[in-house]
């Protein structure tokens, strides 16, 4: 069954593909200054590929600043606190598939 042919009457279902793409983006690229010296999300990963950190809190404002691929970080970061049970899920996902080697 597709996810599309049971969204109620007039909505879009989510693009969970391209919300996993600007979420693996995200987590690679989001700075906190302009020149990318602060990569918060990257920096995190690498702690926890070096078992230095076990917990990757992230911060739904900091996704509404990001943008990638033609979606919205407003708009995906309104899906992350609607579906919060799902986007976790894609968010591990995408940290697994964007995690640095361990150093």
């Amino acid at each position: 069954m597709n996810i599309e042919e049971n969204a109620p009457t007039g909505t879009v279902a989510p693009n969970y593909a391209a919300h996993k793409e600007f979420l693996k983006d995200f987590f690679r690229n989001y700075a906190l200054d302009k020149a990318g010296r602060e990569r918060p999300y990257f920096e995190l990963m690498q702690q926890v590929a070096d078992y230095e950190e076990r917990i990757f809190a992230v911060n739904v404002d900091d996704i509404r600043q990001h943008e990638f691929g033609g979606v919205s970080g407003e708009e995906l970061a309104d899906e992350v606190l609607r579906n919060t049970k799902r986007y976790m899920s894609l968010m591990c996902e995408a940290i697994d598939e964007s995690m640095p080697d361990p150093q």
